[in-house]
This record gives C-alpha cells, structure tokens and sequence, in this order.
C-alpha cells in the first residue's frame, strides 16, 4: 500500500516511486480472518519518501505488523527507454 500510495504522490510530476529500504517488524501472528492495512506518508520530499505501515486485526483490532518503507522517486521512463 505505501508503494502505491508513494507512487500516486509523485504521478503527477511524471515520477514513480523505488523502494530502496523496508523495515517490519512482526507482533503477532495471525492465522485466519481479515487484516486491515493503513499505510501512511510521514515525509514526501521531491527526492525521497517515507511512509509507516501498520497492519491490524479486523476482528481484534490488534497490531499485527508495523513497517517503514523508504522510497526513492524516480522519473518514468519514457517511450522507447
């Protein structure tokens, strides 16, 4: 979601977003049910991103899994590249 979210950041100005680092750390398992995922941008710089993760139980509503994911923003390439 975060690659998503940072990709859709910078469309506009003809960019898309790399992941260059992903940090998760895992809090507890989970083996049925839905989990929801809220992904949100802590800093969009016209070169890099930053965006937290947290990935929660529907049905508990507890943390499952909390990630940071570092992008670095890139031009499209164009025709023929």
């Amino acid at each position: 979601m975060a690659s998503l979210g940072a990709s859709a950041a910078v469309a506009d100005r003809g960019d898309f977003a790399v992941g260059t680092h992903n940090s998760t750390d895992f809090r507890r398992p989970i083996v049925s049910g839905r989990v929801d995922v809220v992904a949100l941008p802590i800093l969009k710089g016209l070169v890099q991103q930053l965006w937290s993760v947290d990935l929660v139980s529907h049905d508990s509503g507890k943390l499952v899994a909390q990630g940071r994911l570092r992008l670095h923003n890139i031009p499209l390439p164009g025709p023929g590249s």
